[in-house]
């Protein structure tokens, strides 16, 4: 079986973080800004290629060590696997990780596509029952590298399309419609510098989830707020939208401050007090990246540079 020559994109949770853990909805979009894809090495082998490469390797024996102690099945030919990496096989990838934007679920999305041996194309889109089996099926594999996994992430990054997450009805694909943005702003994502630990971080969660007024929090305030803010970006209601997450910042900053990088206090509670733009957990939080909102990039550039980060722009699919 050749593996695999597609690109797969990288995938931003734009809604949903932590709401979804909670039976919530979430909107899960893949971003071109990153990529990845497998590749076999040239006639020179350098040491950046011998490094991935044995990434992929430690995630095999992962793999096969799952098999074993479990008793499981992933679905993969692991020996025609074991045999590219043999001859080199690495992920050729600028998806940063520990970073929310699907590091783990490209690499997943690739090897599933290479060596499943019973393989749920990607187009057409699957079938609700093919696609749950689907979700399942990428879930335990990006289990090695989380502990747990919903699948949700290789989900996006494999059908490279807009996923909404609905607990009640099920996960689909939808369309974003264009959106009548200023050509000066739009969606945007910040860079920490700090990568983190996605199963420290949902575990920190886990203990404030179990108090009550934290829980209470989340499904009378939180909740409706994530719906709010997926409806109008789904439905192109871009005054609902600003509205919506500018609520959405100042409620993590008030409940998710330890998620929050301590030198981004200040830059994400002057967005909150000016309006000029508006800061929010991208993923688990704790450090990656940030995801943010501006109707002006040039004015949320220079707060975010004064904080010595950066604004990268992308745009929804």
């Amino acid at each position: 079986m050749p593996i695999s020559g597609r690109t797969y994109f990288g995938k931003i949770m734009l809604f949903g973080e932590y709401s979804v853990i909670c039976q919530g909805r979430a909107l899960s979009v893949p971003i071109s800004t990153f990529k990845a894809r497998l590749r076999f090495p040239g006639d020179d082998f350098s040491l950046e290629e011998t490094r991935l490469n044995q990434q992929l390797k430690d995630y095999l024996l992962a793999l096969v060590r799952r098999e074993e102690n479990e008793r499981c099945d992933h679905g993969l030919d692991l020996n025609v696997f074991a045999l590219d990496l043999l001859r080199g096989l690495f992920l050729e990838s600028d998806i940063p990780p520990g970073y929310g934007a699907g590091s783990s679920g490209a690499l997943v999305a690739a090897v599933y596509e290479s060596y499943a041996r019973e393989l749920v194309p990607p187009d057409p889109l699957p079938a609700p029952r093919s696609m749950r089996k689907l979700q399942r099926r990428l879930a335990a594999l990006e289990a090695p590298f989380h502990g747990t996994s919903s699948g949700i992430d290789p989900l996006s990054c494999y059908l490279q399309k807009p996923l909404l997450i609905d607990p009640e009805q099920g996960n689909k694909p939808v369309e974003i419609p264009a959106l009548p943005f200023r050509e000066s702003g739009g969606f945007f994502l910040t860079d920490t510098f700090m990568p983190r630990k996605t199963e420290s971080l949902v575990s920190r969660f886990s203990e404030n989830y179990s108090q009550e007024h934290f829980r209470n929090m989340m499904h009378d305030s939180y909740i409706p707020l994530v719906d709010f803010c997926i409806d109008a970006l789904l439905q192109a209601r871009p005054d609902e939208i600003s509205r919506g997450i500018r609520q959405l910042s100042s409620m993590q900053m008030m409940y998710f401050r330890e998620m929050i990088p301590a030198g981004f206090f200040d830059v994400w509670n002057h967005g909150l007090e000016s309006g000029a733009f508006y800061l929010k957990l991208c993923g688990a939080g704790g450090g990656g990246f940030l995801l943010g909102y501006t109707e002006n990039y040039e004015v949320a550039r220079e707060w975010l540079q004064a904080a010595g980060s950066e604004l990268i722009p992308f745009e929804l699919p």
